[in-house]
Order: structure tokens, then C-alpha cells, then sequence
């Protein structure tokens, strides 16, 4: 059984304190704020404390967990802790001092750049920490296939750019479905009229899986949706974001879960994390991501389960820095094809699992320290 609870729980502190001291339940479920504001409401020399008997704790999202204001009350944490574990050896009510909570991290990117980086975080406040990394670690998983498509300059308004990555987009999944290379070609990306190829409705209604559509801010997701509603759009699509209340964003995603006739999520990093949807077989990066530690968990949404996914990344000329280290990293033989891969949109990326340690950066935009390397 579990015991959840956030800060709008309705439950009191002392009946939830009762519940996991008589061991009714066996499973919190928390944020560390939560989970703070909670054991601040006992004294760590309360003989009774509800966390005495506690004997695992799991960091899920560790990288998170200890960076900025969530590190902040995870120390909090730990130091309570100690405290609990001081008293009963002082009183006695422990016989062994190794009777320690044992502490498991989680993460599917440690990021080891700069001195105080994730990684040397984790070593300071877990000394004896036995670090266990699978193959995987730091790589785009080998069942994503993706393509890097830069946006032309020339897109000078919004709604033109948002034309051309829904032509983009559209052709490259009907490449995948197809299974052909001979549908598009980035050359003549326009129709002979002038004007992108856009899906019609009932092409996304028909489709046998979703497609989540990240963004870098919450304005750039309302200024995306604003115009697919203004080209007929508005039925398929739901936003979740900062902007968006709770409630409602809570209600959009149970919507795009139900398969019917939500197909696409436009979305900011809030969905980076977390979301587990086997039906998510492509992931679009309308904006690319700002680090490459969040370029790993918004195409990582595509691949659940060891099943097949697809990631299409569209950049611009700021993100070419980025764009080409994680290229570089994952396929180093292959930089000279950088201006032939991108005159193809048919063409898949190929990359290699290699690691992309290297472009890591999590304190700092990547933009400027590639700038000051090349300086």
C-alpha cells in the first residue's frame, strides 16, 4: 500500500506520520518539497518519529533531484535523517550503528561537466555510493531513428516556419510509413505554387500512434498553437505547459492518452520527464532543445519499452554549435556529410551509440561555451 501526497494533500501531517510509523503503509510517494515540509513537523528527537522505521529512499530523476532549489531540500533531508538515526543510537533504541536507509539514485543522465556537476553532487553527499551505469548510458538508444533538419533562414514569420515544419513533419512520417527515401526531397521542399504540402485532418485522425511537439517556452507553444488553430487544426491537438492550470493540463494529457482523437501534444520540457506512452512513435522538436541533457529526454519520449521511435529535430543557425557536437559525438566519421545529409529530408541521421558525455553542459548555455572554445 502507498501513502501519496503533495502539498495540497488533504490529509493532516499527524494522521500521515501515523499511518507510516504503524507501518499501515509502506510506500510514500512525494516531491522533496512535500516530503520536507513533512518531517519539519517533528522534532528528529521525537522518540516516536515517523521515519525511523524508513529503510529505502529512491531519488527518481536524480540529476534533478540535486540541482538547484530540489538539492536544497534534499539536504534537508539527509541532515534529518542523520539526526533520527543519531538519537536512537544515543538512547539505545538501535543496537547496531551500520542500521543505515539505504539511498538509490535513478537517472538517465549524470551529467559530469564542471566541478560541482550532478555526478560530483551525488559523490559528496552519498560517499560510499556504488555507481552501477548500463551500456546505454549518456546515448541516444540505438531503437530511435533520427533526423537533424535545419530551418532555411528565409522563413521570416511565424506561420511560414510553422508551415514548413508541418510539411517537415508530414513527409517524414510518410517516408516512415512507406518505407521509402524517393517521397521528398529537401531541395524542393516547396509545391510548385508556393505553398507547403500540408497534412490534412484526416491524415492525423488516421494515424495508428501520437506525436508529442516540443517547444523551449510556454509563448512559443501558444504562438503554435494559435496558428494550427488558424489552419483548421484545433481539434487534434492539446497544449501542456506552465501557462496551462493544473487541472486542465492533467485533463490534456488524459485526452492524448486516450488515443482518439487527440494525436499530437505541444509541450515544453514539463513532458520531457516522466511521461511513459507506448503509442508515442515520434517526437518533433519544433525549437531545438537548449542542453543536450534535454535533447536525451525529449527524444528518449519516442522509444518506451524497447519499442521503435522516431525523433525529427528542426534547428536554426543559433543551435548549430549544439546541433553538431551531438552529431559529431554519436557519428564522428561522418561530419563531412553535415552539408549533404542536410539537402536530404529522407535521409535517416545513421548515428552511432557512441557516448555524448562531451556535450554536456547543464550550468551554462551550450551556445556560449562552444562560443568561448572556438574563441
Amino acid at each position: 500500500m502507498s501513502l501519496e501526497w503533495s502539498n495540497n494533500g488533504t490529509s493532516s501531517v499527524e494522521n500521515k506520520g501515523l499511518l507510516f510509523r504503524e507501518k499501515t503503509m509502506q510506500l510514500i510517494i512525494s516531491t522533496p518539497k512535500s516530503l520536507c515540509d513533512f518531517i519539519s513537523n517533528f522534532d528528529p528527537h521525537y522518540p516516536d518519529h515517523p521515519l525511523y522505521s524508513l529503510n529505502t529512499l529512491i531519488l527518481d530523476e536524480a540529476d534533478m533531484l540535486l540541482d538547484g532549489s530540489y538539492l536544497k531540500d534534499i539536504e534537508k533531508i539527509m541532515e534529518h535523517l542523520k539526526l533520527i538515526r543519531r538519537q536512537y543510537l544515543k538512547e539505545k533504541l538501535i543496537k547496531s550503528p551500520d542500521r543505515i536507509v539505504q539511498f538509490i539514485l535513478a537517472a538517465a543522465t549524470l551529467p559530469t561537466y564542471v566541478i560541482k556537476s550532478i555526478e560530483s553532487q551525488a559523490k559528496l553527499l552519498f560517499p560510499r555510493a556504488l555507481f552501477v551505469k548500463s551500456h546505454n548510458m549518456h546515448q541516444h538508444h540505438p531503437t530511435i531513428n533520427q533526423k537533424f533538419l535545419k530551418v532555411p533562414d528565409n522563413q521570416s514569420t511565424e506561420i511560414i516556419a510553422c508551415k514548413y515544419i508541418l510539411h517537415c513533419t508530414y513527409l517524414s512520417i510518410e517516408n516512415e510509413l512507406l518505407d521509402t527515401s524517393k517521397l521528398a526531397n529537401y531541395e524542393s521542399i516547396e509545391a510548385s505554387s508556393g505553398e507547403y504540402r500540408l497534412p490534412p485532418i484526416s491524415w492525423f485522425k488516421s494515424l495508428p500512434f501520437s506525436i508529442i511537439m516540443f517547444f523551449n517556452t510556454a509563448k512559443a507553444v501558444q504562438d503554435f498553437s494559435y496558428i494550427l488553430q488558424s489552419l483548421g487544426y484545433g481539434d487534434i491537438f492539446v497544449e501542456i505547459h506552465g501557462l496551462v492550470p493544473k487541472m486542465q493540463r492533467e485533463f490534456n494529457l488524459n485526452e492524448f492518452k486516450r488515443q482518439k482523437q487527440i494525436k499530437l501534444l505541444l509541450c515544453t520540457d514539463a513532458c520531457a520527464r516522466g511521461l511513459d506512452i507506448p503509442f508515442v512513435k515520434f517526437v518533433v522538436q519544433s525549437e531545438f532543445a537548449s542542453n543536450v541533457v534535454q535533447h536525451l529526454h525529449r527524444v528518449g519520449r519516442a522509444s518506451r519499452g524497447g519499442t521503435h521511435g522516431n525523433a525529427i529535430n528542426f534547428y536554426r543557425s543559433a543551435d548549430e554549435a549544439l546541433v553538431s557536437s551531438i552529431r559529431g559525438q554519436n557519428n564522428p566519421t561522418n561530419n563531412s556529410q553535415e552539408e549533404e545529409y542536410d539537402s536530404s529530408i529522407s535521409n535517416p541521421s545513421c548515428l552511432k551509440t557512441s557516448s555524448i558525455e562531451n556535450s554536456f553542459s547543464r550550468r551554462r548555455s551550450f551556445r556560449k561555451k562552444m562560443k568561448k572554445a572556438q574563441s
